[in-house]
């Protein structure tokens, strides 16, 4: 068994010896050389270089500060109508006329009343004869000439109307920035002055006269409101707010308002 084993060891000893001793020829060491293939230098592609855009400068704009918004104290309403506001060096006194036509009432707004008087809706007929002119004897006559297709019994009361009539005077000043409109209203019949849908305008600073043709003893109040605003004073437009002291009797006297 050793004398096996031993022999194999002499064995492979020898082979590895003659494989180590056998030559190679040049030519066959090179050609177990991989081949080299040559390479070319590859040129730079030229990039023509980018032109680019003149600069051209434009002139600089000098810089404009818009001016700042007004803003009034209170928001304007489109409707609401300003009046000229007085000259500082113009001193504003209060004129009334000593004589003045009296003012003849109309239809006045669409309010119930308790009593419905028949001469409120024939009384427009009549406004020839208030004042009664010369070239009537009385009122009854002239009522039968401008009122003839009145009833009868609307005729005496009307005639009973126009001969009890008195006046009362409003002087009224208005101190508002803003243009008012201005109405009288009885509180006693469906009447108002000037009526018919009608108004007084004031645009001033000034006293306005007001003589007004009424029955003795009848109570009539003052509206007055801004043109297209809700302000107002006395009884408003239409007759609408209550109101004593905007309220005065006919029995001839005068009485005067400052509107603030």
């Amino acid at each position: 068994m050793r004398t096996s084993q031993l022999a194999c060891l002499i064995f492979t000893f020898i082979i590895s010896m003659v494989l180590l001793c056998m030559p190679f020829s040049v030519h066959e060491a090179r050609s177990q050389r991989p081949t080299q293939v040559p390479i070319r230098p590859v040129e730079p592609i030229r990039v023509p270089p980018t032109i680019k855009p003149p600069i051209v400068s434009t002139p600089s704009v000098p810089r404009v500060d818009l001016p700042p918004s007004i803003e009034p104290i209170h928001p304007p309403n489109p409707d609401v109508v300003r009046r000229p506001e007085p000259q500082p060096s113009v001193v504003v006194t209060p004129v009334v006329e000593n004589r003045i036509k009296a003012i003849v009432a109309g239809s006045g707004p669409e309010i119930k009343r308790e009593n419905p008087d028949c001469s409120v809706h024939q009384f427009t007929c009549a406004e020839s004869c208030d004042p009664l002119s010369s070239q009537w004897s009385s009122y009854r006559e002239c009522v039968n000439y401008y009122c003839k297709q009145v009833d009868e019994s609307c005729l005496d009361a009307l005639t009973n109307e126009l001969e009890s009539r008195g006046d009362v005077t409003f002087n009224i000043e208005c101190q508002s920035q803003y243009k008012i409109q201005l109405a009288f209203y009885s509180q006693d019949r469906n009447v108002a002055w000037p009526g018919n849908s009608r108004v007084y305008v004031i645009n001033d600073y000034k006293t306005h006269q007001y003589k007004l043709r009424c029955n003795s003893g009848e109570k009539i109040c003052y509206g007055a409101w801004v043109v297209g605003g809700g302000e107002y004073w006395g009884s408003g437009m239409n007759d609408r707010h209550a109101c004593e002291s905007c309220c005065r009797r006919c029995n001839g006297n005068s009485v005067s308002y400052v509107l603030q």
